[in-house]
């Protein structure tokens, strides 16, 4: 199914934006023919598979028992992975992990190590590639929070958050501040509110209204009954 080619595009779409302006470069111009051909046809495809396991295997066999826990593959795998379960089945693993790299990418533009232009290619190759680059659990505050501190569980104390600070080019942080989180999110919430946000603002309205209509119903209903 398409959904799953997209799903899988979500783990090549992260090693591509830390690791290598080639494959960021391919995804964004052969996006089509990949989703479309499902990796059949062509020496794109090829290229595409190649690269992105030489990549994972770069970063991953010098280190197989995860001795180092400071690796830069777990780009996308800080807030992902609470917000993934919290949300199963609806959302994938590679769905997840792309939300997570934008996040992330914001971050890093907050902090200066991307500008905006590279932040927009960013966010339109995910666009591109039919990957979500909304989520209202990625403006949750909370859970973001919760998401973070969760990571420092299963890094030894330590964030050890990777960001991009280009395309192909990342650097591990361990002093991200929660405050970080808050104005993340705003810029999360401001590059997708055309798109997603104002939709979700207006169906959670749309939801509380009907719960209000309901209670009405239900409140006219027992005085006609008394």
């Amino acid at each position: 199914e398409e959904k799953e080619i997209v799903n899988g595009l979500g783990e090549i779409f992260k090693i591509a934006i830390i690791k290598s302006t080639e494959l960021f470069n391919l995804l964004d111009s052969s996006f089509e023919s990949l989703i479309n051909e499902k990796f059949q046809y062509g020496a794109v495809p090829v290229r595409v598979i190649n690269l992105s396991i030489s990549l994972m295997l770069e970063e991953l066999a010098p280190n197989l028992w995860e001795k180092n826990l400071k690796r830069a593959v777990d780009f996308g795998h800080t807030f992902s992975p609470v917000i993934e379960l919290k949300n199963i089945p609806n959302l994938l693993h590679g769905e997840a992990v792309a939300l997570d790299c934008i996040f992330s990418s914001c971050l890093s533009f907050n902090r200066g190590y991307i500008n905006k232009e590279i932040l927009s290619n960013i966010i339109n190759v995910a666009r591109k590639l039919k990957l979500n680059t909304y989520h209202k659990d990625f403006t949750n505050y909370s859970l973001l929070k919760e998401s973070m501190d969760d990571a420092y569980k299963h890094r030894n104390g330590n964030q050890y958050i990777t960001l991009p600070i280009g395309i192909g080019d990342y650097k591990i942080f361990n002093d991200i501040e929660y405050n970080e989180l808050k104005d993340a999110i705003r810029l999360f919430k401001e590059i997708n509110w055309k798109k997603f946000w104002l939709v979700d603002q207006v169906m959670d309205l749309v939801s509380q209204f009907q719960n209000y209509l309901l209670k009405v119903v239900i409140l006219f209903m027992v005085f006609q009954g008394l």
